[in-house]
């Protein structure tokens, strides 16, 4: 025991012997070098993760632009060939061109149709930064709604070969869409009303509703082509015509009475609708009531006027006076329409 004592005393007094501070002294450093390595090699895996982030978001980034740079230059080129006069996309699909220039490309386009509608499509290529870029466009055109509607869906994609198909786990898909109003080309307006049904408020001294649908314009009331209602206090003096199926009324003309009494006719509706018209109906409740069409006149025809209608869908047009009494005189009316 007494031997152990000393030799720890002997330890304390002389400390650690050359050898083993010197292995203490190569530990530590050994150490260090490990933690600094460790460090080093963190912060350059940070670095690196952060450069491929940037590489990443560089090359996504790139090819959204290039997807959608080619959605536009499909929507473009669409627009361009829709707009031109006499359109490359014809609602019936009757001579339409069997390709289109875009890119400086000729493109064949398709067309499927039906009575309403029309539908075409085109594929352009070689487009964005790579020229690995492609659009697969359609136009549709719908007449069955109202205004017709041509809508253009075009679909930008920044990888595609010749038919705009890849299955490239990096392709990237942009979508843009345009509607816009077209009109609907119309055969040449012919007279309607022409020996169709006409009836009236009242009739009065011979002068029934269907001389104004006779074909003859003649205003003088000796001929027997002049029309005549009553004068009844409430009845706001009415004609009308049931064209018998429903048109598209581009224009409706009015003949006067000529050889007196023209002035009649100066404060006057006419109405056009789908909907049939009731004998208690006044201007005041048709103006508001849903799909009637109205057009308010404050002047004669002299001896007629021909009033735009703008291609307005109806069967039924009527002519009524503002005011509640008063007689109401018509030589012709002459509804111009199409089918």
């Amino acid at each position: 025991m007494t031997k152990i004592k000393l030799k720890i005393k002997s330890f304390l007094k002389k400390g650690l012997a050359p050898y083993e501070a010197k292995g203490f002294r190569s530990g530590f450093v050994i150490l260090f070098a490990v933690t600094l390595t460790s460090l080093i090699l963190s912060i350059a895996l940070s670095v690196a993760n952060i450069t491929f982030k940037e590489i990443s978001f560089s090359t996504s980034s790139r090819n959204s632009n290039d997807a959608f740079l080619a959605a536009d230059t499909g929507a473009e080129c669409a627009l361009f060939y829709d707009k031109l006069s006499g359109s490359s996309f014809p609602l019936d699909g009757v001579g339409h061109p069997a390709t289109i220039n875009c890119t400086s490309t000729d493109l064949p386009i398709s067309f499927v149709g039906t009575a309403d509608t029309g539908s075409y499509d085109f594929i352009i290529t070689g487009l964005g930064s790579l020229g690995t870029s492609c659009a697969k466009v359609n136009v549709f055109k719908n007449k069955a709604v109202t205004p017709a509607l041509a809508t253009i869906d075009s679909v930008g994609y920044n990888i595609g070969d010749a038919t705009c198909h890849s299955t490239n786990p990096s392709r990237v898909e942009r979508e843009l869409f345009v509607t816009s109003a077209f009109s609907v080309p119309q055969g040449p307006s012919s007279n309607v009303s022409e020996g169709k049904t006409a009836t009236q408020s009242t009739s009065a001294f011979g002068g029934g509703p269907q001389r104004a649908v006779d074909g003859n314009t003649d205003g003088n009331w000796s001929n027997n082509s002049v029309t005549h209602t009553d004068s009844l206090s409430g009845s706001y003096s009415w004609w009308e015509v049931d064209l018998v199926s429903s048109f598209n009324v581009t224009s409706v003309s009015i003949w006067n009475r000529t050889d007196c009494c023209s002035d009649r006719l100066t404060d006057y509706w006419v109405f056009i609708s789908d909907t049939p018209f009731l004998s208690s109906d006044t201007p005041a409740n048709l103006q508001s009531r849903p799909g009637t069409w109205n057009n308010h006149q404050t002047s004669y025809p002299n001896p007629s006027t021909n009033i735009s209608a703008g291609g307005t869908q109806g069967r039924y047009v009527r002519i009524q006076h503002s005011n509640d009494a008063g007689y109401l005189s018509l030589a012709e009316v002459q509804v111009f329409g199409t089918p």
